[in-house]
């Protein structure tokens, strides 16, 4: 299986469009996570993407991630919590919406502990 071959840790998903599917993985023994798509959900991802990204603690050599980033706007309420806006972003942004449920999950890790917490000062995640 795919999945063996690169390490697979988990797979993250949108409950309102990949059930089915991550319901099929779950049965082959892939971990799956869901990641609902709401405003509260994606508040401190977002800002710990964002961070990580601009201060170069991301590392990644891809041109479609930056494509996806610099199209991605961005849903701010009342309280400054922020996700992304499909309908207002300039084009695709689903690259930049995956990064930041991944780099959310990576973050928390299994124990729900954000694996930074103990890092030390020049920890590089890899997507």
């Amino acid at each position: 299986m795919l999945v063996d071959m690169l390490d697979v840790q988990e797979v993250v998903f949108d409950v309102a469009m990949a059930r089915e599917m991550m319901d099929n993985l779950e049965r082959d023994g892939v971990p799956v996570a869901a990641f609902p798509q709401t405003l509260m959900n994606f508040a401190k991802p977002v800002d710990t993407f964002e961070d990580m990204f601009l201060n170069r603690r991301l590392v990644h050599d891809s041109p479609l991630l930056r494509w996806a980033v610099g199209n991605t706007v961005m849903m701010t309420d009342q309280n400054d919590n922020r996700r992304p806006h499909k309908k207002k972003s300039a084009d695709r942004i689903d690259p930049c919406v995956a990064s930041i449920m991944a780099v959310s999950r990576a973050a928390q890790g299994a124990s729900g502990r954000s694996s930074y917490d103990s890092a030390p000062d020049d920890f590089l995640a890899f997507v």
